[in-house]
């Protein structure tokens, strides 16, 4: 097989940025490029994936049982996990940004034509989520805890918890990706699907070295 030669062109750094070279094949990293939000979620249940409610709040309010529509019409909101909702204002950001968190009845009022996904708690105070990491044919699951809202913004704290065996993703098919869950005693859902992760910072730099990682990047494209 020919040695392959891949430049990369990207809006933001990483650990492992030096060992692409300077002429080749593009390798192509930006931080607001991949699927829309909306995209996305069709995208993650087209590969078997759980996804939240989601739509616009008005359709996530008729996902809602008749005595959950009842509290929510008394303004009998206690239970955060059912009556918040995730507003996407930015469809195409990542990183935690891009999006708020507000009641339903308040989405259904201000933005009725929003894309939203129904909020699930997963921590009493804070959020945690896990993220499967696919560098090349690397493969790794971490897990990340804030005390914000959003796992991965805030006061965050990042531990790997494996790494897999080396394959390729057999349903997505991309050289570089993290899926993001959330989850709870009775729900795991995919809730992010990111083409341009950034990798520094969460351990990972630790156990895959630079030039292994973009070896590990170069034989996707030689698969």
């Amino acid at each position: 097989m020919l040695f392959l030669q891949l430049q990369l062109k990207t809006d933001f750094h990483d650990y492992y940025d030096h060992w692409f070279d300077r002429e080749g094949q593009i390798f192509e990293r930006m931080s607001h490029s991949g699927m829309s939000r909306r995209e996305m979620f069709g995208f993650l249940e087209q590969i078997g994936l759980k996804t939240p409610p989601h739509g616009t709040p008005e359709q996530i309010f008729n996902t809602l049982s008749e005595q959950d529509k009842e509290a929510e019409d008394l303004g009998q909101t206690h239970d955060i996990n059912f009556f918040h909702v995730v507003v996407y204002l930015d469809e195409t950001a990542h990183r935690g940004e891009g999006k708020i968190l507000v009641p339903l009845t308040e989405a259904m009022q201000k933005y009725p034509n929003a894309f939203c996904s129904l909020y699930y708690q997963t921590l009493l105070l804070g959020s945690t989520s896990l993220r499967y990491l696919q560098i090349g044919d690397k493969i790794f699951w971490l897990r990340y805890t804030s005390d914000d809202w959003r796992s991965n913004y805030g006061n965050v704290n990042i531990k790997i918890l494996s790494q897999e065996k080396d394959k390729f993703h057999s349903n997505i098919y991309l050289p570089l990706f993290a899926v993001d869950f959330i989850f709870g005693p009775d729900f795991t859902w995919a809730i992010d699907i990111n083409i341009a992760p950034g990798v520094k910072g969460t351990g990972v730099e630790n156990i895959l070295p630079a030039k292994e990682a973009v070896a590990a990047i170069k034989r996707w494209y030689q698969k």
